[in-house]
């Protein structure tokens, strides 16, 4: 299993631009450049045996920030946004984007150890 099973039932949908968002036992570098190939999006959350020369820090190192810290990295030339944020775990995401990495915001989320918001 793998990215060719988003391929393949992509395929039978009428030919059209879909977003398409997945988890990680189907995201890849490959599945998101193939979906670029045929005028589709997808976003998807990586698992890190699949990263391919990342420029983030390793997830060891995210580990030890505080929940909420974020970084990414977009390559301008394939659309591609790479980003690692630190939440109950570290979570690492692919992206394609049109134009720069959009808006960035704060959320509340609650904190199991304090019981608060």
């Amino acid at each position: 299993m793998g990215g060719s099973v988003v391929v393949d039932l992509l395929c039978k949908l009428p030919a059209k631009c879909y977003n398409v968002y997945f988890d990680n036992l189907f995201t890849s570098l490959p599945l998101i450049e193939t979906l670029k190939a045929i005028g589709m999006h997808g976003t998807g959350t990586v698992r890190q045996n699949r990263l391919q020369a990342c420029p983030l820090a390793p997830a060891t190192e995210v580990k030890k920030k505080d929940r909420g810290f974020s970084e990414s990295v977009i390559y301008t030339s394939s659309g591609l946004l790479i980003c690692r944020w630190n939440d109950n775990s570290v979570v690492m995401s692919y992206l394609r984007v049109q134009q720069g990495d959009g808006p960035e915001s704060l959320t509340k989320r609650y904190n199991k150890f304090q019981y608060l918001f």
